[in-house]
């Protein structure tokens, strides 16, 4: 019979934090003759504490991501941005709108973002109607909705329908309001990421999720982490690859048990890939 003993497993604490991602859907969509869709995407936000959260001025971006170590671009010139534990590195950001109290989300709130706030379903079989979104990101030629207010784009590059996180890795950041002109900012080596990024400081940063595809035949190494650990200790590595079926998916943050006679509290213990499932898009309903 086997041996018996004891062993010490450290499994980090959940955290309720404030403003948390519980639902990131921005898998495009692919279709045969009908080719991709990108534009039917919407990150879900959860107000997590007892208190009211304001809105005004906080940041939506995507961060910096390297995803294999390319011959042409490895990871390792990448490390200093990548493991940088003093904040997370950005150059698509996007902020509320509003001065201070215009838009309050009370405990157990959610609030979600569309690339672009209309019914998707005529354009794309399997899209959702995000015309009834909380806000939309805004880019240089996407459409608009007048009845769904317009996140402020306020990055250093710009989409033409807003945010998307496109590629096998991604990684979503939110952040205490911050003036992108006022931070770091440093232009990244080529050739992988020839442009300028800013260093969103870790004192500002309110959540992080890392994203990882869960392809296994790259011929490359994947590269070791795409932010710090003390932002996620380890991506959500749940994405699919073929985006005929991934569309009618996304990540959801879980649940913690209990907590009767509340708003549900959803699990933030700073790992995507504990704190995340894969469930069918459910825009403005927290995960089971």
């Amino acid at each position: 019979s086997a041996a018996g003993g004891a062993a010490s497993v450290t499994v980090p604490a959940s955290r309720r934090r404030s403003l948390v991602i519980s639902e990131w859907a921005f898998n495009p969509g692919a279709l045969t003759g009908i080719g991709d869709y990108q534009f039917g995407g919407f990150l879900e936000l959860y107000n997590n504490a007892d208190t009211t959260v304001y809105l005004d001025g906080m940041l939506i971006a995507e961060g910096f991501f390297v995803a294999s170590d390319y011959p042409n671009a490895p990871c390792a010139l990448y490390t200093r941005y990548t493991n940088d534990q003093a904040g997370v590195w950005s150059r698509f950001m996007q902020k509320f709108p509003g001065t201070g109290h215009e838009h309050p989300l009370q405990s157990g709130g959610t609030v979600v973002i569309a690339t672009d706030a209309i019914d998707h379903r005529p354009l794309f079989p399997e899209s959702l109607d995000l015309s009834h979104a909380s806000f939309e990101f805004t880019g240089t030629g996407d459409v608009d909705n007048p009845a769904v207010p317009n996140m402020v784009d306020v990055g250093l590059q710009h989409y033409d329908h807003g945010l998307q996180w496109p590629g096998l890795a991604r990684v979503a950041i939110v952040a205490l309001p911050v003036e992108p002109a006022n931070l770091r900012q440093e232009a990244f080596p080529p050739p992988q990421a020839s442009a300028t990024y800013a260093q969103i400081p870790r004192s500002r940063v309110l959540d992080v999720l890392w994203i990882r595809s869960n392809y296994a035949q790259d011929p490359y190494a994947e590269c070791p982490r795409l932010v710090g650990a003390d932002f996620d200790r380890a991506g959500a590595d749940m994405r699919g690859t073929d985006d005929t079926v991934e569309y009618q998916w996304s990540l959801s943050r879980r649940r913690v048990p209990g907590n009767a006679g509340g708003p549900p509290r959803l699990q933030h213990t700073r790992t995507g890939r504990a704190d995340f499932v894969r469930t069918a898009r459910s825009p403005g309903v927290p995960a089971n």
